[in-house]
């Protein structure tokens, strides 16, 4: 089974790539709707996160660093398991150097294999919106993030 692309935006930032790229691991943690975060590595963490979309709904998340690739890439996948509901979305950031001070940050948010068919067409919907508040989310935080930095 293929992912499914659920959200792709792109958006340029004034600053170098490398400047993006220290800024991206706080513009994550900051803004998204997490509470009682328990970090076990770097590349491992738990929260419970508030789901504004449709019904207010606290899950909590395992969000896993999938792929770090300073200062090029960021993978992560969010297993979201509460009841019958079993979700596991990947968030992939791509950071492209354009020239000395611009950068493009291209943020792809797809649904990982392992959801069943029919409760991902019949949550549709929320589901983007869910990705699209994450990638408003994360993006307006590193845009303010490296407007302070520069």
């Amino acid at each position: 089974m293929k992912l499914r692309r659920l959200l792709q935006k792109e958006y340029s930032v004034a600053v170098p790539r490398q400047v993006v790229w220290e800024a991206l691991g706080r513009a994550i943690y900051r803004d998204l709707p997490l509470e009682r975060i328990d970090i076990v590595n770097e590349h491992l963490f738990y929260a419970d996160m508030r789901w504004k979309s449709g019904l207010p709904l606290v899950c909590r998340i395992k969000v896993t660093l999938t792929q770090i690739s300073a200062p090029e890439r960021l993978d992560c996948v969010i297993g979201i398991h509460k009841g019958i509901i079993k979700l596991d979305i990947g968030v992939n950031f791509e950071l492209r150097q354009i020239d000395l001070q611009i950068t493009s940050v291209d943020c792809t948010v797809v649904i990982h294999p392992g959801m069943a068919a029919w409760l991902s067409y019949l949550v549709n919907r929320q589901l983007r919106s869910f990705a699209g508040e994450i990638v408003e989310t994360i993006g307006g935080q590193l845009q303010r993030l490296c407007a302070v930095a520069n």
